[in-house]
């Protein structure tokens, strides 16, 4: 995809990436591939050349961050993260991350592909981005993308993992869900393609075992569907049976710790709050749209599952606002309450299925 940038490593020094073979006799050169990019950052995979990966290279994937006002430089989010979410949670439950020193040329590379890719038709809604020139640093993060065709990942967004504090005591949808029936509407209005009917996460935290799996063949066929292969057509049922069995155990374990969290930092919901949130507030609105990444060893039933994005949120200008104006107009326009047109065709939402149960 483009000119991959090429960047050098050196056996004995280790967290330092070159940007020239010319700087030391030792270095060994690795190929930076273009993998996803985000509003904030882009991420690339990392291959070795003429020798294997080291340790501290091995299982990684480079993150580099644009250049962006609300876009903290490096080394203050790496302190955000250690100080503010990993010790939330057991290490083999985050997406790692550790610093490395970017030798500018290796920025001015990956910056180069940048603007060939954007010249090529390709990046049309990143287009005019670019990673921060005066960036010294740049973070290696846990690789939980595939490896092989024997290795199945998915993505998924947990979400709020309890109700909102603002939220009506009459209410029949959850926040998460609220808020889709809201964009799906609005979508319709437009003549547009709604989006898809998801996952209640109420199903994951509190649901039986029926629930969880209901909810289970939801995340698979979401990712099913996105597929242009057929690897998780074969395992279609295994990855399912694996999946259920890890949201009753491991998983269960992460999401209700992540649930006890957002409950604990944000008691009161963005209503309540007159003026500025504080820090408690942004650190579970982020914990409310990080994502737990998985990957499944289809060979050996072998599961790893990390949360990731824990990029603390900032109350930058309109932030705040649109918070308060989401929440404000979920409650006005009845959405948690059920008042509008589609509220009884509503099939996801667990806390409408258990609000009809009660009633039968």
């Amino acid at each position: 995809m483009g000119h991959t940038p090429i960047a050098f490593f050196s056996p004995s020094e280790p967290g330092v990436l070159f940007g020239s073979q010319n700087q030391c006799d030792e270095l060994q050169p690795i190929t930076l591939e273009f993998l996803a990019e985000g509003g904030a950052n882009v991420v690339y995979r990392i291959y070795g050349a003429d020798v294997p990966l080291p340790a501290w290279l091995s299982g990684k994937l480079l993150r580099l961050r644009k250049e962006k006002p609300f876009v903290r430089p490096t080394s203050e989010q790496l302190v955000s993260f250690s100080t503010h979410f990993r010790p939330l949670f057991d290490p083999s439950q985050t997406v790692e991350q550790a610093r490395v020193r970017l030798d500018q040329a290796v920025l001015a590379a990956c910056n180069d592909q940048l603007r060939k890719l954007e010249h090529s038709g390709k990046r049309q809604k990143r287009k005019g981005d670019h990673l921060a020139h005066a960036e010294h640093f740049g973070l290696l993060i846990t690789d939980m993308t595939p490896n092989s065709d024997r290795e199945f990942a998915i993505e998924f967004k947990p979400k709020w993992l309890l109700q909102s504090p603002n939220a009506p005591v009459e209410a029949v949808r959850c926040r998460t869900c609220a808020l889709r029936a809201r964009q799906n509407a609005m979508a319709r209005a437009k003549v547009e393609v709604h989006a898809r009917q998801a996952v209640c996460p109420l199903s994951l935290v509190e649901g039986d075992e029926t629930e969880r799996r209901i909810a289970v063949e939801r995340i698979v066929r979401h990712r099913h569907d996105k597929l242009e292969d057929n690897t998780v057509v074969a395992h279609r049922q295994f990855v399912t049976d694996r999946l259920v069995e890890f949201f009753r155990t491991e998983g269960f374990a992460i999401l209700k710790g992540l649930r006890r969290h957002q409950q604990s930092l944000d008691p009161d919901g963005i209503l309540s709050c007159a003026g500025e949130p504080d820090e408690r507030f942004l650190r579970a609105m982020t914990l409310r749209d990080c994502t737990l990444f998985i990957k499944i060893h289809l060979t050996n039933n072998g599961l790893e599952a990390r949360l990731g994005d824990l990029d603390l949120k900032m109350a930058e200008k309109g932030k705040v606002a649109k918070w308060r104006n989401i929440e404000r107009s979920l409650l006005d326009e009845g959405w948690y309450a059920g008042e509008d047109t589609d509220s009884q065709a509503e099939e996801v939402c667990f806390l409408r299925r258990k609000q009809d149960l009660k009633r039968q």
